[in-house]
C-alpha cells in the first residue's frame, strides 16, 4: 500500500520523533485551521533507528466551515534496505544496507451535510525509482437520516505507475445501510474488484 516500505514492511503504526500540533482561530473562535508537523525515525513501530536520515512528515487541515475539511499530507524520509531484494514489477533492486527514497503525498476532501456524506483523497509517492499512487472515492445518501442510506465507493491503486495499469486494482461497491442503533448497522452491499496484470481478471 502506500505507506509500506519495498525494503522493510508495512509502517502503518506508531513511531518515535517529535511532533508539533496545533489549531488556528477565526474571529469566531472557531478552529479553521488545524496542522501537524514532525520529525521521526520513519521505522516504524518496535523497530530500531537503521539509518542516518529522519522522515519529515506533515499534514494541513483546511475547515472553511463545519461541513467542509480540506487536507494535505506529505511525508518526505528515507528506506534502509534490511536485505537485498528485486522488486519484480520495476525492477528496482534494493541492496542491504543501503538508503533509498520513500516519498509520500496526498490531497483529500471530506463533506459532512445533513443529507449528503462524501469523502475522496488522492496519493502519490516514491519508492526509490518506483512510483505509485491511488486515489478513493466515498459517499452516502442519508435516505432517512441516522436511519437508512444509500453508499458507495470507489478505490484504485496502483503498485507501479510506469506500468501504467498493469500492477493495479481497482474496486466499486455499492449497497444499502440500515442503523439498528448508533454503533450497530446491517449492511449490503455488491463490490466489483478488477485486477490489472498478466492475471487480468474480475471478481
Amino acid at each position: 500500500g502506500i505507506a509500506t516500505d519495498p525494503g522493510i514492511g508495512n509502517h502503518v503504526a506508531r513511531d518515535l520523533g517529535l511532533m508539533l500540533n496545533g489549531d488556528i482561530y477565526d474571529k469566531n473562535d472557531r478552529a479553521f485551521l488545524n496542522y501537524q508537523i514532525g520529525i521521526f525515525n520513519g521505522t516504524g513501530m518496535l523497530v530500531k533507528e537503521n539509518n542516518k536520515k529522519k522522515d519529515v512528515i506533515g499534514m494541513l487541515n483546511y475547515m472553511p466551515n463545519d461541513q467542509l475539511t480540506i487536507s494535505g499530507s506529505f511525508i518526505y524520509g528515507y528506506g534502509h534496505a534490511e536485505n537485498t531484494r528485486v522488486d519484480s514489477n520495476s525492477d528496482t533492486i534494493y541492496f542491504k544496507g543501503n538508503d533509498y527514497r520513500r516519498h509520500r503525498a496526498s490531497l483529500g476532501l471530506e463533506y459532512k451535510g445533513e443529507r449528503i456524506y462524501f469523502r475522496t483523497e488522492g496519493a502519490y509517492g516514491i519508492d526509490n525509482k518506483t512510483y505509485l499512487g491511488g486515489v478513493y472515492v466515498d459517499g452516502e445518501i442519508h435516505i432517512i437520516p441516522k436511519k437508512f442510506d444509500f453508499v458507495a465507493g470507489y478505490d484504485y491503486f496502483n503498485k507501479n505507475i510506469n506500468t501504467h495499469n498493469h500492477d493495479a486494482v481497482q474496486t466499486a461497491i455499492v449497497g444499502l445501510q440500515y442503523w439498528i442503533y448508533k454503533r450497530t448497522r446491517i449492511l449490503s452491499e455488491y463490490v466489483y474488484t478488477h485486477r490489472y496484470g498478466m492475471d487480468d481478471k474480475h471478481e
